[in-house]
């Protein structure tokens, strides 16, 4: 990925013309590089030229389909954020792409709100990545505690942050799916965690066009205003650990869904949690659910 990069570069791998375009015209409208191609096997000849950040990719293509595709770039280390688009009914499609180094999905019809909302969060983490380089030395041991404010701007900063300890540590393709897992949870744990915001009440504000204005009315509140999010960071030559807590009133971590199985699908929140299984080795969320453990090994 091209860090230093001004503009977003997205490549859009779709065989179908109309879909091609339609994707195309929305990436472009926003300013972004964009390049477009119709199957897999071109796809792969434009990436190793364009250095793409993002990929909004088709899973059903000819000559190499979506799947195929998507392999064959994590194979060589990749780290682009890519976004498989799929028609398909069945949940199997998109569980195989996020094995398989995906790391969102947008199921069609794809709306454009959609698809502008996974494109401008990911714009704001990519962007992030100069602050602090260089910044951090290679060690073999580390462990640390750090605190946070509940406030959703500083989320790209805290997850860049992080990830400057572990930059040495994984390859580049495991590196982005690490960053944006646990930018999920963190982000999970300020608007869910610290200020109660409910599924259904961010559904209605993201519909109405008035999330922001929902989070200030939360932060109004001074008790609410004054919490934090603690993250517990472990580095050994084994594995890395983060544990995440909030102080919220925690919720059922039982009863969370694959979003593939219900009417949630087409939504683009409430699956961040699922999303952020694929990332790591380990994940568990402890006590009353205000907190949660995730690990990935080192190779």
């Amino acid at each position: 990925m091209d860090a230093a990069s001004k503009t977003m570069k997205v490549l859009i791998l779709e065989d179908d013309t109309f879909s091609r375009k339609y994707f195309q015209n929305i990436v472009e409208r926003q300013g972004f590089i964009c390049e477009a191609v119709e199957n897999g096997r071109i796809g792969y000849d434009f990436y190793k030229q364009f250095d793409p950040d993002v990929i909004i990719c088709d899973i059903q293509m000819p000559e190499m389909d979506g799947l195929q595709f998507l392999e064959k770039i994590r194979a060589d280390n990749s780290d682009a954020i890519v976004i498989m688009a799929t028609a398909f009914e069945s949940e199997d499609y998109a569980i195989r792409a996020l094995e398989l180094g995906a790391n969102n999905y947008l199921k069609k019809p794809v709306y454009p709100d959609n698809l502008l909302s996974l494109l401008n969060k990911y714009k704001a983490i990519i962007e992030q990545h100069t602050v602090f380089d260089n910044l951090i030395q290679t060690t073999e041991k580390l462990e640390f505690i750090k605190y946070f404010k509940s406030d959703m701007r500083s989320v790209p900063i805290i997850v860049d942050y992080l990830m400057q300890y572990i930059r040495e540590s994984f390859e580049d393709s495991e590196r982005i799916g690490i960053e944006l897992g646990i930018a999920e949870l963190v982000t999970n744990a300020v608007e869910h965690g610290n200020l109660n915001i409910s599924y259904a009440e961010k559904s209605d504000a993201l519909e109405e066009d008035r999330l922001p204005e929902l989070v200030n009315e939360r932060l109004s509140d001074p008790e609410i205003a004054q919490r934090t999010v603690k993250i517990d960071f472990k580095l050994n030559t084994e594995f890395c650990q983060w544990i995440i807590t909030d102080q919220g009133n925690g919720f059922d971590w039982n009863k969370v869904q694959n979003p593939l199985l219900n009417d949630r699908a087409e939504k683009l929140h409430g699956r961040g949690i699922f999303i952020s299984r694929f990332q790591f080795d380990e994940m568990e969320y402890l006590g009353i659910g205000n907190s949660v453990r995730i690990l990935k090994k080192l190779k």
